[in-house]
């Protein structure tokens, strides 16, 4: 406290000079104000602690790097965008609550806070999710059955709240979305099935895409037919798992 007390008053004594066309200006920059306020409010929160039975306090955890560190993961998950828009800002921050403030950490200027969420979600989201296994015959149509039922709901789950995991299917969603257009043009039941808006959580990948923030140039799927793309790659993905040691994969994987 001795030491916090007389750093304030030397800190306090500083003065800065910056040079104008009326002459040299003696004015407290922001940091120096800064450094004062911070002083003070430590002062103030041991005061505090200490009348409540508090023996010490870990001044070293007193830092936003936990703020830095989620900014950077929200960054990471606009693709490494130093500046969202709002719409790629709270997209990227519900995935980030999602996964539990993951993130592939390339670099940077705070160390790892060790900290974690309360809560992510992930129960709620895995829950009635199972490991599906299939049965000793390849070709038995019951998988598919099975794949469906335990996958399905979890998919869907996915992509209303536009899990990482899915936004690669919502791209590839898109990219068949670009094929199915031209032979639905007359129907306005297909469109509305297929057709979704960059607004949506799943499609954060695809708008991160565009070059122009004037006009779309994707395509933007809907949460539909992103789930059946995904409940396709599930299938294929778990047949594979059993059969590909066989011929001919492709006959095998449409006759299930």
């Amino acid at each position: 406290m001795d030491f916090w007390t007389e750093s304030i008053i030397n800190i306090g004594d500083w003065e800065f000079q910056r040079r104008t066309k009326s002459g040299l200006l003696k004015k407290m920059p922001p940091s120096q104000k800064g450094w004062l306020t911070t002083l003070g409010a430590i002062k103030g929160v041991w005061d505090y602690l200490y009348a409540n039975g508090f023996a010490s306090l870990r001044t070293r955890a007193l830092n936003q790097d936990p703020l830095e560190n989620f900014f950077g993961a929200i960054r990471s998950g606009c693709g490494g965008a130093d500046n969202p828009t709002i719409v790629q800002f709270v997209g990227s921050m519900k995935t980030q609550i999602i996964n539990g403030l993951s993130t592939n950490k390339l670099g940077g200027n705070c160390e790892e806070d060790e900290s974690s969420l309360l809560t992510n979600l992930q129960a709620f989201l895995n829950e009635g999710a199972h490991n599906v296994t299939n049965g000793d015959n390849v070709n038995n149509s019951t998988m598919a059955t099975k794949v469906l039922i335990s996958a399905a709901e979890a998919i869907a789950t996915d992509v209303t709240n536009g899990n990482r995991n899915i936004l690669s299917v919502a791209y590839v969603g898109g990219f068949i979305m670009k094929h199915l257009l031209p032979s639905i043009q007359n129907c306005n039941d297909c469109k509305q099935i297929i057709c979704g808006n960059e607004e949506d959580p799943h499609n954060l990948f695809i708008s991160f895409k565009e070059f122009s923030t004037a006009t779309s140039h994707l395509n933007y799927p809907s949460g539909l037919l992103v789930t059946a793309v995904g409940i396709g790659v599930t299938l294929i993905e778990n047949f594979l798992n059993e059969a590909s040691c066989y011929k001919k994969i492709a006959q095998r994987v449409l006759s299930n």
